[in-house]
């Protein structure tokens, strides 16, 4: 996988570090936590379905579904993560 580094907006672009063949969601999870690790930031994702371990991983970090369907499924729910805090998922549509 290529760099992570946003755009100048600040905003990540996961297509960006999708090459094919890829498991988008082990790539997203990957994005989110060199996101997260630099402090936080906004995901742009294309549309898809997407697991993730737990909601800690996002800690910090916002996504944004683009035009379609984009689904966010936990392995694990929040009461059981790791951190023990509470989260929460922000996901926000944009037409961009």
């Amino acid at each position: 996988m290529k760099d992570i580094a946003p755009e100048p907006s600040g905003t990540y672009h996961l297509s960006q570090y999708l090459t094919p063949g890829d498991d988008p969601s082990r790539v997203l999870r990957e994005v989110a936590e060199e996101v997260r690790d630099a402090g936080g930031g906004t995901i742009s994702l294309p549309p898809g379905e997407y697991s993730l371990p737990d909601p800690a991983v996002l800690e910090d970090v916002d996504l944004r579904g683009g035009l379609g369907r984009t689904v966010v499924i936990f392995d694990a729910p929040a009461e059981h993560s790791r951190s023990h805090q509470k989260h929460h998922l922000r996901l926000a549509h944009s037409s961009t």
